[in-house]
């Protein structure tokens, strides 16, 4: 994770049912609106999204103000869909966990890697598996949990990881406190945006650098660029006579590959 991470203004983003008791404006009243004012994060604030359209307008707002010196902690309390494919809004609709990095990305580059998030979400972890290792990566630090969340954890577990983190400032303890509230047998996980692309290159030495997939050709055509100055034979072969060549030269130059999307991913040209 970014060891520089700071945040001086918590947005809580609430989309719940309407017979669903309000967890979030709950712990923004009660606990980060409280502790925010008496450190000096004036500019907290709660914000109810009923649909797709409103919750992507504030989503662009944060992007818009963080260019204005705000460093945003972004709390969602949204339902994971049960197919583990995004978050279901008060509307009923669905919006996946890729419109959803395409928003929180944009924060994440604006604020060069700076951007930490908090899923008080179903399957809130599925998130970080539908990331691309091509694009910069959606955020600094994820919050989640792997299964269904009982809405009577929400308030007590959440309550003392935000009341620990403005105290202390510490993450990792703040995580050890969620995780520990009221002694609670689910843990949540924290995914940092490192780990994050340690899991993505693996996942692409596995299954992409196999000539005889799909998944291969595409990614050919995406890190081509890449390489092409390394061998005017990929400039010039026609990409169908060169697979296996280029297989070859692709695990030889791993390493330097390796390199080149990380700095893409973790936004490291931006520092």
């Amino acid at each position: 994770m970014n060891k520089n991470f700071q945040f001086n203004t918590i947005y809580v983003i609430e989309s719940l049912f309407d017979q669903d008791e309000k967890t979030g404006e709950i712990l923004f009243n009660d606990t980060i609106k409280r502790n925010s004012e008496r450190t000096g994060l004036f500019h907290t604030k709660f914000l109810s999204v009923t649909d797709k359209t409103t919750l992507i307008e504030y989503l662009k707002l944060i992007n818009s103000n963080s260019k204005n010196q705000y460093h945003p902690f972004i709390h969602f309390e949204i339902h994971g869909s049960n197919g583990k494919d995004g978050l279901v809004l008060n509307s009923g609709e669905l919006v996946t966990w890729n419109e959803l990095a395409d928003e929180t990305r944009q924060i994440n580059l604006t604020t060069k890697n700076n951007l930490v998030i908090s899923l008080a979400t179903c399957y809130g972890a599925y998130f970080c598996k539908e990331m691309n290792i091509l694009k910069a990566a959606p955020f600094c630090g994820c919050v989640c949990a792997t299964s269904a969340i009982p809405t009577i954890e929400i308030i007590p577990r959440f309550t003392i990881f935000f009341e620990t983190l403005f105290e202390t400032l510490d993450f990792d303890l703040a995580i050890t406190q969620l995780n520990e509230a009221n002694n609670f047998d689910y843990r949540f996980k924290f995914m940092t945006c490192d780990k994050l692309f340690e899991d993505l290159f693996n996942q692409m030495e596995k299954e992409e650098l196999n000539v005889n997939s799909i998944i291969f050709e595409n990614w050919v055509n995406n890190i081509a660029e890449v390489l092409k100055h390394s061998s005017t034979t990929f400039e010039t072969t026609p990409k169908e006579q060169i697979q296996y060549q280029f297989r070859n030269e692709l695990i030889r130059k791993t390493s330097s590959i390796k390199e080149e999307l990380r700095k893409s991913f973790l936004i490291q040209d931006l520092r």
